[in-house]
């Protein structure tokens, strides 16, 4: 049923033509306007893989019965987490919380943990301890976490712990993230480009240590680039966030929803056209697979050898990362 909609929308925008065009340069625009943004959505940056994780747990338990460090806690903690241990994760947490007390790195963890297990309104105090502690960590990460948390919960999107999506729909008209922060984020309710590069960079930061497949960090996403005016958003990117999100989300009613607002956001401005932003999708996820097909093929190699790779991470991948989007 998806892909006929799709195909549907395809075949009505690949007849039309357009007063303005948007080819190859209208992206490397968005692109210049909002680096990073098509690699994220598309996976093309460096992270860890499974076997990764795995390793990286046993080592920090090996070196963890030597050397109870609190950094150890938190290696810990998150590779459990990463493995899908949720409960285990927060267990770790906990014991460092009662054996060091309160830290940034403690709350924000606790409350990313307690948040991924559905305890939101909980999870919501520990970050906003952590904010208080440190409130532009991580690209200030926390602090749009908190308020995306604080969304969700205003636009009603949680029921009995889980997040309906798409978020913010239900409301007339349609309640975004972007016009939740302009009444929040203390900026007078203002939402210029400095404030949505900011709020763009949070949630970028959100998807790459988190999960840069969640529909809902893509739905949000889609929302703050595709905000504002031609000089001021990326449709484009916006789109492709949206397609991003149908793909990933679950059941079939959830996945047409996010197809529609593909459809309105290139509904929205002239010489967008459907088939296209398919096409291109597909060449930059491929080059996200072939990237993560690499990464995870160098840590099993470096983990097999007995090497650290974890420093081999960073000196091969990650350093080349930092150097570009810096």
């Amino acid at each position: 049923m998806l892909m006929k909609s799709l195909l549907l929308i395809v075949s009505l925008f690949s007849t039309q033509s357009f007063a303005c065009l948007w080819d190859r340069d209208t992206m490397a625009a968005e692109k210049a306007r909002f680096p990073t943004s098509l690699e994220i959505i598309t996976g093309q940056f460096p992270r860890h893989s499974k076997a990764y994780y795995q390793w990286r747990l046993k080592d920090s338990k090996k070196n963890f019965r030597n050397n109870k460090t609190p950094q150890l806690y938190d290696d810990i903690a998150v590779a459990q987490e990463k493995l899908g241990d949720t409960k285990s994760a927060l267990k770790t947490m906990e014991a460092k919380l009662k054996k060091y007390g309160p830290s940034y790195e403690t709350f924000a963890n606790l409350g990313t943990f307690l948040i991924h297990s559905g305890k939101f309104e909980e999870g919501l105090k520990f970050i906003g301890k952590a904010v208080q502690l440190n409130p532009d960590a991580h690209f200030g990460r926390e602090k749009y976490q908190r308020w995306l948390v604080q969304y969700l919960l205003a636009t009603k999107a949680i029921v009995n712990g889980k997040i309906i999506l798409p978020t913010g729909q239900s409301n007339t008209p349609p309640y975004s993230f972007a016009n939740f922060l302009k009444k929040e984020s203390n900026t007078n309710n203002k939402f210029d480009l400095k404030e949505q590069k900011k709020a763009i960079e949070g949630i970028q930061g959100m998807m790459r240590f988190m999960s840069h497949e969640s529909p809902l960090l893509l739905q949000i996403l889609g929302e703050l680039l595709s905000y504002g005016h031609p000089g001021q958003n990326a449709n484009r990117l916006a789109a492709m966030c949206y397609l991003r999100a149908a793909k990933f989300a679950k059941g079939k009613a959830v996945k047409l929803k996010f197809t529609k607002l593909v459809q309105r956001t290139i509904l929205s401005h002239d010489g967008l056209k459907m088939g296209n932003i398919i096409k291109e999708l597909k060449i930059e996820v491929k080059r996200g697979d072939e990237l993560n097909t690499k990464i995870e093929s160098s840590e099993k190699n470096w983990i097999g050898k007995g090497k650290n790779a974890s420093i081999l991470f960073d000196k091969t991948f990650l350093k080349k990362w930092n150097e570009r989007s810096n």
